[in-house]
């Protein structure tokens, strides 16, 4: 079980994870801590394996559209997403930048 971060609010300007989502890894819900640690105008950088969001039970149909939800919610706004090929030998990746509002 994910427990929740137990960091100030609005602490960090900048929260990077790489390798981080995966099997057994960083769940959905933790997205929201992410966003409350990080200062208003900061940024989210989520780098990860393109296969993940259709492969891991966690990601496949609710990490994109949870990353949506709080767009929609004003809690931050998409920056870019970019695939990248290869990123991983012969895995592709993908990889979000979000800046916090």
């Amino acid at each position: 079980m994910f427990m929740t971060m137990l960091f100030i609010l609005d602490t960090y300007h900048c929260l990077v994870s790489s390798g981080g989502f995966g099997v057994g890894h960083i769940p959905c819900s933790a997205i929201k801590d992410m966003i409350r640690i990080v200062k208003p105008c900061g940024y989210i950088c989520l780098v990860l394996r393109e296969e993940y969001l259709w492969t891991v039970e966690e990601y496949e149909n609710r990490l994109e559209p949870e990353m949506q939800r709080l767009e929609k919610e004003g809690k931050w706004k998409k920056i870019t997403r970019n695939r990248v090929e290869k990123y991983f030998y012969d895995k592709d990746g993908v990889i979000y930048v979000y800046q916090v509002l």
